[in-house]
């Protein structure tokens, strides 16, 4: 039996968790270490790290000057340069980073199997002072772009996120693994999800962000973004100011696209369908606003997990092409290559002021005002109030769909405030008034301090920077304090304060108990519980594959292709609407294109711009599903809130969305 463990437990620990494999023998008399990626791909060159012992002996220092290079088992020179050791302050420089090994002559010979490589450091004169042996396993390189491919696969088959990220996360390990089964299921689950959570940066982002879940919670119970609502439902006495009224809404509640729908959804349903505006036109204009506005404002509950995307592609590589932007930076300078959003913006602009419509929308909008007219042809006049104005026929202007403006009955204007009757644990509280400003004020702190504590945190990095003479000095502009400032740190403390005034608030109006705050702000955590695990998922396999180098084999074919990195925003995007219409996730998406696409781009070029705008590629077209995908989760709650028919909407607002896609 204890031989039985100790076979089983050998075989899952076969291989170490840093990713280095074989034997290794050092015969300098201090450590000289190599560190390799935990597998090489044939034919493709590779990074290796070397760092240097602070001593070749006692009191022998290490020349300013030494060579290294590279054998295989036959001898052959894979890899030769010269490396300083001291810089130019005067201090120790004893890690450097190779990324073109082997020679591009040598390449042939890192076919696939086992290899033998040894790195020596020798001096001048030609005298070797040590050396370093690992023998390291070569692979296919098509075979680390088979884990993304089945992640997306498995998504777009199964429609679960969360189960194909898993499943790529173990594939790729079993390649880093060197093919160990058991080994890549335990590093999956103990090394690589929880690494990815482990990260200070990634810490930081989840914490936000639990924080912003909490305070949108507290919004949603108080009922402010109901009161909210009702204000502007006061002027919405004809179609077309209703349409506008509702998209000034939910210009409004841009914070977040679950509140934005179910708020919007619930509180304008009646107005606007004493309005004359069709349910599918309605569910339309809430649906595009909501993820067009949530993933384009920078202060929003999705932008914890765009800097927590954006910078753990460019984090993986940096070693590649040093990163000449902070993530807000990335961020910030991608909004003008955004199109779909910017577009899609426009678009809802034109459909409310125009009150043109076309297609399979014209059909519906006409079937709302024949049933509306209908309506209020059969309301018998009041007495003695003279008769309410009954609006006219369909005339032939109105049939090609320019409709005059409907006005509604007064009967149907004059409703007392809307009430929320759905039932959850973040819906309004019962019997306690609906007040804007318990929204409006959170939310106005949260954007004055968000943006105050980024300059004030951006100047504060300056000044402690160019203190150290050793540093660069940093010139103060207004792009080096948010470059340099902590974005998410900015978030959590104007939130934390957001929360803070609007508990007190609550509680001094009797709206909300002190037990009732905490229960309502548990519940808003709870609801990124899910968007956070996939985010952490999404980091975990970043890591693993950039473990695995697929990115070296994405660009060695783009290059062998002629592919210019021009087009690698242009395919990103294509490819993004097709991930984003199959899965319904915005977050599934971005999780899979940017651990694959960014490394990639800056392997095929330095140029910041085009990396950008690789960025703003999978930024824009990941909403692509949560504007029309029928299993996208807020198609679903566009159907609840707006109580429209799914097919009908989708068939609807297809030609819309389509229609800015192919612009």
């Amino acid at each position: 039996m204890s031989l039985f463990v100790s076979l089983l437990l050998a075989l899952f620990l076969v291989s170490p968790i840093t990713g280095q494999s074989g034997d290794m023998e050092q015969n300098c008399s201090s450590a000289f270490k190599v560190t390799y990626p935990s597998i090489l791909l044939a034919n493709i060159q590779f990074q290796f790290i070397v760092d240097l012992p602070p001593y070749l002996d006692v009191g022998v220092p290490l020349p300013e000057n030494i060579n290294i290079t590279m054998l295989n088992s036959d001898g052959i020179l894979l890899f030769s340069g010269s490396i300083a050791t001291v810089k130019d302050n005067g201090m120790a420089d004893l890690s450097h980073t190779f990324t073109d090994a082997p020679f591009d002559d040598a390449n042939e010979t890192l076919h696939m199997g086992h290899h033998t490589l040894t790195v020596k450091m020798i001096d001048q004169d030609g005298t070797e002072l040590c050396s370093n042996t690992q023998t390291l396993l070569s692979i296919p390189g098509w075979l680390t772009i088979l884990p993304p491919i089945l992640t997306a696969v498995i998504a777009i088959a199964f429609r679960q996120v969360l189960l194909a990220l898993l499943i790529g996360i173990w594939l790729s390990a079993c390649l880093a693994r060197q093919y160990n089964v058991f080994a890549a299921l335990l590093r999956t689950l103990d090394y690589y999800i929880v690494s990815s959570m482990g990260d200070f940066d990634h810490a930081e982002i989840i914490i936000g962000t639990f924080f912003l879940g909490g305070l949108i919670g507290l919004v949603q119970r108080s009922g402010g973004g109901l009161g909210l609502a009702n204000i502007f439902r006061r002027f919405a006495k004809t179609n077309r100011r209703a349409s506008i009224i509702c998209f000034c809404v939910c210009l409004l509640i841009f914070f977040d696209d679950y509140t934005s729908i179910l708020v919007v959804g619930t509180s304008m349903r009646t107005v606007m369908a004493s309005s004359g505006v069709s349910k599918d036109k309605f569910a339309f204009i809430i649906q595009s606003m909501a993820p067009t506005m949530a993933s384009f404002i920078p202060i929003s509950s999705w932008i914890g997990a765009q800097l927590g995307y954006v910078s753990s592609g460019f984090d993986n590589c940096v070693s590649v092409t040093p990163n000449k932007y902070s993530p807000f930076e990335i961020v910030s300078r991608s909004l003008p290559y955004r199109f779909l959003p910017i577009l899609m913006l426009f678009c809802v602009i034109l459909v409310c002021i125009l009150n043109r419509d076309f297609a399979c929308m014209l059909t519906s909008e006409r079937e709302s005002y024949k049933e509306l007219h209908r309506s209020t042809q059969a309301i018998p006049p009041p007495v003695p109030v003279s008769r309410p104005s009954v609006s006219p026929p369909l005339t032939e202007r109105e049939a090609r769909g320019d409709r005059q403006e409907l006005h509604c009955s007064s009967d149907i204007s004059n409703n007392d405030d809307l009430e929320d009757t759905s039932e959850g644990p973040l819906s309004p509280k019962r019997g306690v008034p609906h007040r804007w400003f318990n929204a409006i004020i959170p939310f106005v702190i949260v954007i004055v301090l968000t943006f105050s504590g980024m300059i004030l945190d951006g100047w504060w990095f300056i000044r402690e920077n160019n203190k150290d003479d050793s540093n660069e000095r940093i010139s103060v502009s207004i792009t080096n304090i948010f470059g340099n400032a902590d974005a998410m740190a900015a978030v959590i403390w104007s939130v934390c304060l957001a929360t803070l005034i609007l508990s007190v608030m609550l509680m001094v109006q009797k709206i909300l108990s002190f037990s009732e705050v905490m229960t309502s702000w548990i519940e808003g955590v709870k609801d990124v519980i899910e968007p956070l695990f996939i985010l952490v998922l999404a980091w975990a396999l970043g890591s693993v594959i950039t473990e695995t180098q697929t990115s070296n084999f994405i660009a060695q074919v783009l290059r062998s292709g002629n592919i210019s990195a021009d087009y690698v925003p242009v395919i990103t995007t294509i490819i993004g609407y097709f991930m984003a219409y199959c899965t319904g996730s915005a977050f599934g998406t971005m999780g899979i294109l940017f651990p694959l696409v960014i490394p990639t781009v800056c392997h095929l070029t330095d140029d910041p711009d085009i990396q950008v705008q690789a960025a703003a590629a999978i930024l824009s077209s990941c909403i692509f599903g949560n504007l029309m995908s029928p299993i996208a989760d807020l198609t679903v709650l566009t159907r609840v809130s707006t109580q429209c028919d799914l097919n009908s909407h989708i068939k609807t607002c297809s030609p819309y969305t389509d229609s800015v896609v192919a612009a």
